[in-house]
């Protein structure tokens, strides 16, 4: 096992020693050769040598063995160490990994590799979804998908079967609504290649659509926007231009690009204002300018330009937009109105009118004029509160709060006033102002025309007392018409009558036709009086025009029976033609539409020697709406015939066409300025069509309300019950005045009422809490509680419902109980007639309405109006009453004798009062007028415009109740 061997190496000899270190298996040799240092040595010397060193070299292989052992010990320890650490590393690479994929903005899943079912999936995809982690794993992603992006999913080449793919596709939320997202797979697979599982990120595309379609808007904006913009680079080299930039320069995008914008230099600026600019931008801020360019064929043009600087993700400056706008007209405008405003500061300074330019109530501009009329000079004016165009500081205050609102409006405050100016002198002031914008008139104040309207004033005053003086003129000329027709046609009416009684007795042929002439003239008379009577009414206003239903062929029937004889006396055919659309009956005023018809045939008669007269009555149904018709009437003749000349003096006052006509054919020349003034009342006019020596058409249209026919007859029957008279009625007078009130009583007793009178509302109130009455007779103007005020409380009061007026709670309590559920009719009784004043009563509860001084026959009307069962259910129109239009019987310039006599007479006449009765009646008007006269006087003295017109009212009122209607008015 060992020992020595003598072997050859390579043709050389040596010597081995075999010294096993694992018997069989492992041995140590040492080689000797024939140099060896102890080859000298005997052989049991060496041998013992070898011995010993074969001895130590025996340990060798033990200590590497053993150092071996240690080393691998260490090592498995190393490792063990670094196994720890791997495994710790890598469970926290993996928690980072979950961490990111958790957190990570795109969605993930982790499926199978070949089964297609999910495994795992983030937050972000659950959200994405509207769906939970556990409604998603270990479902196939199928579900997810909008059906027809499924087939490209799933195909052999897409991406749940290739290595890596990408794809565009649909999915589906919980809504069932698609979901454009971007999807990455990739398949993981081991060392040995094998796969492990496939991966995807899903990224939503939703925003990144919707930022693309701004970022397409803004770039289509751009492009197109009226304005040129243009990017420049740091260094001012131009690096974007839209196709504004190029219409405009002349440029085109090619050329401009690159550039430095100094291509498009004037050289009509300044150098320093453009360094001023750059100054401002390279210091990060906007600059906001205007530039004078030259295009690209050297014409120039005006920018209005916003520079601003762009930052990069480290806000540094990187690039310069630049916004301009095209002004070139604008700057031309502005050179014009510069020009236009130096010509109307010229004009201003001269103009004949004042004008101030005021704001924050300071007069920051003045000409010449105003300071003229305000009467201080121009420098003086400069910054002076605008108090000083006013005497007083009370009325400055008034005037500001009322018409500086209206400016704020942007209203014209137009107002005139009597102050006094710098001079000390009295003026009338007119000023006109508007602001110059509403919306900022302390910023920007108004504009004042002022005007001196003194010497105005004074014409004013002069037209007016002469207008006055005309007035009276006219009313004394209509009057003293009125008066003398009325006198002259009482004994005409006499004398007619009594000739119609000589003719029906024995007379020679002489003495009828002494007769027949007096006949004659006095029916002349008595025409031509009352031509003079309408006129003087209609001149004074006095005509007023009937609305009451009538038949149409009842109108012409009357006017034919009346024309026919004398048109038969001259052999003249009289036609009427009424066309057979015209409805059969309307409302209005037949008596006066009559008399038009009989004055225009009556003037074809006069005028026609042979022929025809034809009266035609047409509808024009284009223009008529509803019920209310416009109707045409025509009278044509063939007659004489007017001269054009002489036709647009015909329908004045006492004109006719010659001189000659008068003589021949006689009349006033009033017949036609009556139809005519008829004819407007009625809301037409007249209109003449002739030629001479052919005859004459005259003609005129009108809008008439149609009615059924059933009207007319009702009408006709109410006419004929109204004669029934109604008597034993409990009636409540309500009146301040004490000598209305005694009228009132004794002419409602008179017709057999029982009355009850009180000398206010509120009095009123206290007595319908005592006892029942069956209507109610009410002032509508008194003191303590006016007739509308207690009409509310008594509507209020039957309803239930308590009244808007301060009241007791004792008399409420009292009121209430006595006619609550009850409905009391009210009449009210005013001395005034106009159709507000109506109305305001009816709207206020009010059920009838008379105007003073109303007759015996209008009071019994409207109290048989509450009579007999369901009589309230007239409607309110049908209840109004009003006082007809009266001839006055007393001359305005009559002595005291005379005016006394006149108001007896009315009293005897309307009222049928006794003398001792008309005694009383005179002595409480009087004594009334002269109390509330004494009132006028006292509300002049303190001052009290509404003791002046509640006196003046009560004063009205006796004064129509005794007939006096002129001074009343």
């Amino acid at each position: 096992n060992r020992g020595f061997l003598r072997v050859s190496l390579r043709e050389k000899q040596c010597s081995l020693y075999l010294q096993p270190v694992i018997p069989g298996s492992f041995y140590y040799f040492h080689s000797f050769n024939g140099n060896h240092v102890g080859a000298g040595i005997p052989l049991l010397a060496r041998t013992m040598l070898l011995l010993v060193v074969s001895f130590f070299l025996s340990l060798i292989p033990v200590a590497v063995f053993s150092l071996s052992v240690e080393r691998q010990r260490a090592r498995l320890a190393e490792m063990e160490e670094e196994l720890t650490l791997e495994k710790r590393l890598k469970d926290e690479n993996l928690e980072r990994f979950k961490t990111v994929i958790e957190q990570n903005r795109d969605g993930f899943w982790i499926m199978q590799p070949d089964g297609f079912v999910l495994e795992s999936v983030n937050t972000t995809l659950c959200t994405m979804l509207g769906r939970s982690s556990e409604e998603l794993v270990g479902e196939s992603p199928a579900k997810l998908f909008a059906a027809e992006d499924i087939p490209r999913i799933f195909d052999r080449k897409g991406i749940l079967h290739s290595e890596h793919g990408r794809l565009k596709v649909n999915m589906r939320d919980i809504e069932g609504k698609n979901m454009p997202v971007h999807i990455d797979a990739s398949l993981m697979r081991d060392n040995q290649g094998k796969p492990l599982f496939r991966y995807a990120f899903i990224t939503d595309l939703r925003q990144r659509i919707k930022d693309l379609e701004k970022i397409r808007l803004l770039e289509a904006a751009v492009d197109q926007s009226a304005s040129s913009i243009v990017i420049t680079d740091i260094d001012g080299q131009i690096r974007y231009v839209n196709p504004a930039f190029t219409r405009v320069t002349g440029y085109s995008r090619e050329e401009a690009l690159g550039q430095n914008p100094r291509i498009l230099k004037s050289g009509q600026q300044d150098p320093e204002y453009y360094s001023q600019m750059w100054q401002v931008v390279k210091n990060g801020k906007v600059w906001h300018g205007r530039f004078c360019n030259r295009k690209k064929d050297g014409s120039f043009y005006w920018e209005d330009a916003v520079i601003a600087p762009v930052r990069n993700e480290d806000s540094k400056i990187s690039h310069f937009v630049a916004v301009k706008n095209d002004v070139t007209e604008k700057v031309k405008i502005e050179g014009q109105l510069q020009d236009k405003l130096a010509e109307l500061e010229l004009i201003v300074q001269h103009a004949g009118a004042g004008i101030a330019y005021v704001k924050g109530r300071k007069i920051i501009g003045v000409n010449e004029a105003a300071a003229e009329i305000i009467g201080m000079p121009v420098q003086q004016l400069m910054l002076k509160d605008t108090s000083i165009l006013f005497s007083s500081s009370k009325e400055y205050k008034n005037f500001a709060l009322e018409h500086y609102p209206e400016l704020r409006k942007g209203k014209i405050v137009d107002v005139e006033y009597k102050t006094i100016n710098g001079r000390g002198e009295d003026i009338w002031v007119r000023l006109t102002g508007q602001a110059v914008d509403r919306s900022a008139l302390d910023e920007k104040g108004a504009v004042w025309i002022i005007q001196d309207m003194t010497a105005i004033h004074g014409y004013q005053k002069q037209l007016e007392e002469a207008r006055e003086r005309a007035e009276e003129a006219s009313r004394s000329k209509s009057d003293f018409l009125a008066n003398m027709s009325h006198e002259i046609r009482t004994p005409m009416n006499a004398i007619i009558g009594m000739t119609r009684l000589v003719q029906e007795t024995e007379m020679d042929p002489i003495q009828k036709k002494y007769i027949t002439r007096i006949e004659t003239s006095s029916a002349m008379l008595l025409g031509i009086l009352n031509s003079i009577l309408d006129f003087s009414k209609i001149e004074a206003g006095q005509l007023l025009l009937e609305e009451q239903p009538f038949l149409m062929e009842t109108l012409l029937d009357n006017v034919y029976s009346t024309m026919i004889g004398l048109a038969g006396d001259k052999n003249l055919t009289l036609v009427l033609d009424l066309d057979k659309n015209v409805p059969e009956a309307f409302v209005g005023d037949a008596v006066r539409l009559g008399q038009i018809l009989i004055n225009l045939v009556g003037n074809g008669i006069k005028f026609t020697d042979q022929g025809e007269i034809n009266i035609r009555i047409s509808l024009d149904a284009a223009s008529s709406t509803g019920k209310n018709k416009i109707l045409h009437f025509a009278v044509k003749d063939t007659g004489i015939g007017i001269p054009e000349d002489k036709q647009r003096h015909l329908f004045q006052s006492f004109q006719q066409a010659d001189s000659s006509i008068s003589r021949r054919y006689g009349g006033t020349g009033l017949g036609l300025a009556i139809c005519r003034q008829l004819v407007q009342l009625m809301g037409g006019d007249i209109n003449l069509d002739s030629t001479e020596g052919v005859g004459s058409t005259f003609s005129f249209t009108i809008m008439l309300p149609s009615c059924a026919k059933s009207e007319v007859q009702q009408v006709c029957q109410l006419d004929a019950t109204r004669r029934n008279r109604v008597s034993g009625l409990s009636v409540l007078l309500v009146e301040d005045n004490e000598a209305n009130r005694e009228l009132g009583t004794i002419l409602l007793e008179s017709s057999g009422q029982k009355v009850q009178a009180a000398e206010n509302g509120l009095r009123a109130l206290e007595l319908l809490c005592e006892k029942t009455f069956d209507v109610i007779l009410m002032d509508v103007q008194m003191p303590e509680m006016d007739g509308i005020t207690a009409t509310r409380v008594i509507r209020a009061m039957e309803k239930g419902n308590e009244p808007d007026v301060q009241l007791s709670a004792q008399l409420l309590g009292r009121l209430g109980k006595k006619i609550s559920g009850n409905y009391i009719p009210i009449i009210a009784m005013t001395a005034h007639a106009m159709d507000s004043d109506r109305n305001r009563c009816l709207d206020e509860g009010m059920d009838a309405y008379l105007t003073k001084p109303f007759q015996p026959e209008q009071v019994v009307e409207v109290l048989q109006k509450f009579t007999a069962t369901g009589d309230q259910a007239l409607s309110v129109n049908d209840m109004e009453i009003e006082r007809a239009d009266k001839e006055q019987d007393t001359s305005s310039t009559g002595e005291k004798e005379s005016i006394i006599e006149a108001v007896k007479h009315h009293l005897t006449k309307s009222y049928m009062l006794n003398p001792g009765q008309m005694r009383q009646i005179l002595k409480t008007s009087a004594a009334s007028l002269t109390a509330n006269l004494d009132k006028v006087d006292r509300g002049i003295k303190d001052d009290d415009c509404e003791a002046i017109r509640a006196a003046a009212h009560a004063v009205k009122g006796n004064l129509l109740n005794l007939g006096l209607v002129r001074p009343a008015g």
